[in-house]
């Protein structure tokens, strides 16, 4: 509750110091140039650039009509480093370059800036191809609550935001609209963080996130304690074109809501043809955004409004919320004029100046500077009271430099203007606002010169003794009215608690605040899912329901907020569930059903085991072919089926060859020429089995005389059938006599002897001289010792001869045989 009452407290300080302020050109004030940016004590911090910390180049760089001793000093590691500032000049100082800057993480990248005289104080992060400056605003300007703004980005360098503490115990809060590297939180999250001060905190979207529209503000009990907030982009690409190619580092810091604005004028930048992106950030809901007289958008508090600023061309921006406006330059596109993107503020016309030291730096320490920011720029927008008078430098401005804008009392000028320290001055005619940019073939800057910005006296203790508190309830998304407090229903959507106040002003003076603390209690919902029989009557509350479909009723919730139930009801189907696929004949098999409380069957072809199961779940059937079994549903209509595949077993056929065991090769190949078959195991009965349906066998020695083989196969159901036959041993051999002696009764014939089933046969039988005296083909038959009928002499006959078998295997040899007479 006090963390609310405390940032409405300080608002309503803020709305009266502004209040009281009167702008320096219509009071022709001549020290109005010291109600700008211009401060003795500053705070400052950087973001990435281009995601690459330690090849980065970090200064700060002043300037100012006094000679000062400016002190830079980093409160955390005590660093520190101090140089002198020449009137009328300007100074830069390098700092230490950290190696990493982690993001979600406390790390030591905080500076605190003082100097003995009034500067006007300025950051740069440069990189070679990537850099930006930022304004950097006096510490008094600074408050305790922001709302970011981030030029909606796509590449893979996207948004960053970095706050530096001034003060130890600084609590901070927000809550994440996007997922933030090195947190691990999801979007949506509140974030808390404590800082030191001098101790800043980086935090970093992941791809394609950005921070718009994020508040940021102090929790302390302490509600005095001001950070400073910077906003930008490691290296990002704007306009949105394919054909942008070019990106870069930008960085502002962020204004406190309290010297945000309603009217603005924006001017696009000289030599380009590309034109600029202008983003408008509301503070308030409902805002209407009108850009030169025509209204372009109604915007709800942290929605933001991009509009495209044309080439040469002006926009009169007028608000009816308190905004932000940040003028963006598009990214270099191929083909197109030089420069990538940078950013600038554009200042409110209630906070433009009459008078402004300010720089537009280089020098031999940056040389890529020079070669890549070779046409450093001005755009002045003024009153037309002070075009005439207005000086650069001293030197009066031609008025002929000047272009009035249409339907306003401002003109504007763009021109070329040299690097280094500089003077605008508006002799008390009028006030100004003016944007220095640089645009080079890799690179782009721009920042806003000056803007006034009021003190904020952020602590009026006393100003509690005349609070009166009220607290209430709402359902979200309802409109209140109570108290004195009308707050719309779109005011009231997010689920938070909303301050809200009030005020009674005496004498000019604010001497009463009424506070309304607003509890917005959560609407809800609830699905419920529902699966039901066909028939069946499902009862919720008072109602009966008997179809499938959607139902919603509206109910009253704990909090006494609306209750939206949805019942999702749906049939239950009904069908069968088996997982079933085949088997063998006569195999029984179970058949489950759902979704009914009656359950009739039937099938194809007819199964007479079904009659006696009618309205049964689960059945059991046994059927003796392929058979398909329907379930019907209440109106008989067949609304399921599953088909069991019925397989015999295979009939087994065995193929040997050899059909016996061959003494000398006992080798066999089996083959199961069996149809249908799934499997086949070959069984031995020596108890050597094989499987498969082609393979071998080697019998191992001493050879069995016979050897039973049983064939077992089965199909993919594992129906299995066998058979058995039986394998002899053979011994295949021929022989033939040695001795022929044709007069007795032993040996009186010449003749092969063999065990082999022969195919083929042919001998030739000589003499000793060579002579063919004998030749068959004939297994069978024999030589009686003649000639052509005559008898051939005793002597020793020598014979060739070549068989094969009906197998194929062949044999050839030579022999010799003695006649005897």
């Amino acid at each position: 509750m006090e963390k609310v009452r405390g940032d409405i407290l300080r608002i309503l300080i803020g709305l009266a110091v502004v209040m009281s302020w009167v702008p320096c050109g219509v009071a022709q004030n001549a020290s109005c140039g010291r109600q700008s940016c211009v401060g003795e004590d500053f705070w400052v911090t950087f973001l990435c650039n281009d995601d690459d910390p330690a090849n980065a180049l970090l200064s700060v760089i002043a300037t100012g009509s006094q000679q000062a001793t400016i002190t830079v000093t980093n409160p955390v590691t005590g660093w520190t480093q101090a140089a002198e500032l020449e009137a009328g000049e300007r100074v830069k100082i390098p700092l230490p370059t950290p190696a990493t800057i982690p993001s979600g993480q406390p790390h030591n990248i905080g500076y605190h800036v003082t100097s003995t005289a009034p500067i006007t104080l300025y950051a740069s992060n440069f990189k070679e191809g990537s850099l930006d400056f930022a304004l950097v605003l006096p510490y008094y300007a600074i408050g305790n609550r922001y709302i970011v703004q981030n030029y909606p980005n796509n590449s893979d360098h996207p948004a960053n935001i970095a706050i530096v503490a001034t003060e130890d115990d600084t609590e901070l809060e927000m809550v994440l609209p996007c997922v933030v590297t090195g947190l691990g939180l999801p979007a949506g999250s509140t974030f808390t963080i404590t800082l030191d001060a001098g101790e800043s905190l980086m935090l970093r979207a992941n791809q394609g996130g950005d921070f718009s529209g994020m508040e940021v503000f102090s929790t302390s009990n302490d509600r005095c304690k001001p950070f400073a907030l910077f906003q930008g982009c490691a290296a990002g690409r704007v306009g949105g074109n394919s054909t942008s190619t070019g990106r870069d580092h930008f960085m502002e810091q962020s204004l406190p809501p309290e010297i945000w604005g309603t009217e603005f004028v924006a001017d696009a930048t000289l030599d380009r043809s590309e034109g600029d992106r202008v983003l408008i950030t509301s503070g308030g809901n409902n805002c209407t955004v009108n850009i030169n007289g025509s209204n372009v958008a109604t915007l709800m508090r942290g929605q933001s409004f991009e509009y495209t600023l044309a080439t040469n061309s002006t926009a009169h921006i007028v608000t009816s919320q308190p905004s932000y406006a940040c003028l963006y330059l598009v990214s270099y596109r191929n083909g197109g004029s030089k420069g990538d993107p940078g950013a600038a503020t554009l200042p409110p016309v209630n906070r433009w100046v009459c008078h402004s030291d300010f720089m537009i730096h280089q020098n031999s320490n940056d040389p890529y500077v020079t070669h890549y920011i070779a046409n450093p720029y001005i755009n002045i927008i003024a009153t037309n009271t002070a075009v005439g008078t207005l000086t650069l430098d001293g030197a009066v401005i031609p008025s002929s430099q000047f272009s009035a804008i249409t339907g306003t009392t401002f003109s504007h000028a763009r021109m070329h203007l040299d690097y280094g320290a500089h003077t605008l001055d508006a002799g008390g005619a009028g006030v100004f606002e003016a944007r220095a940019y640089g645009l080079g073939n890799w690179s782009g800057f721009a920042y806003n010169i000056d803007m006034l910005v009021d003190t904020l006296e952020r602590c009026m203790p006393e100003i509690h003794r005349d609070t009166v508190s009220y607290a209430d309830t709402i359902c979200q998304g309802e409109k209140y009215d109570g108290y004195g407090f009308s707050v719309t229903s779109q005011e009231t959507q997010v689920a938070r608690v909303l301050g809200l106040l009030d005020s009674t002003v005496v004498n000019d003076t604010i001497v009463h605040y009424r506070h309304l603390t607003l509890t917005v209690l959560p609407n809800t919902t609830h699905e419920m899912y529902f699966i039901i029989f066909v028939g069946d009557t499902l009862r919720y509350l008072d109602s009966a329901i008997t179809l499938e479909g959607d139902y919603l009723f509206t109910l009253t919730n704990a909090y006494g907020c609306d209750s939206i139930v949805t019942l999702h009801v749906r049939y239950q189907p009904i069908e069968i569930v088996s997982a079933v696929e085949g088997g063998c004949p006569g195999e029984e098999f179970t058949l489950t059903a759902s979704g009914s409380r009656f359950f009739r069957w039937s099938s194809t072809p007819y199964d007479p085991e079904l009659d006696s199961q009618q309205g049964i779940n689960p059945i059991t059937v046994h059927p003796l072919t392929t058979t398909t079994y329907h379930l019907h549903d209440v109106s008989g209509d067949i609304v399921s089926s599953v088909t069991i595949y019925i397989q015999p077993p295979p009939i087994p056929c065995i193929a040997v060859t050899p059909d016996f065991i061959d003494f000398d090769e006992p080798i066999v190949t089996l083959y199961d020429c069996s149809e249908g078959e799934h499997s086949s195991t070959w069984t031995f009965s020596d108890g050597y089995t094989l499987s498969g349906k082609l393979t071998h066998r080697q019998f191992p020695y001493p050879l069995p005389d016979t050897v039973a083989l049983t064939l077992t196969c089965c199909n993919r159901y594992n129906c299995c059938a066998d058979t058995t036959i039986k394998l002899a041993t053979e011994v295949r051999a021929i022989w033939f006599p040695n001795i022929l002696a044709p007069s007795e009764s032993l040996n009186n014939y010449f003749k092969a002897f063999t065990s082999c089933k022969v195919a083929e046969f042919e001998i030739h039988l000589f003499n000793r001289w060579g002579l063919l005296v004998w030749h068959t083909t004939d297994i069978d038959d024999r030589w009686d010792g003649t000639h052509n009928g005559t008898p051939v002499p005793q002597e020793a006959y020598v014979y060739r001869w070549y068989m094969k078998d009906i197998h194929g295997k062949e044999w050839r040899g030579t022999g010799m045989v003695n006649l005897i007479r």
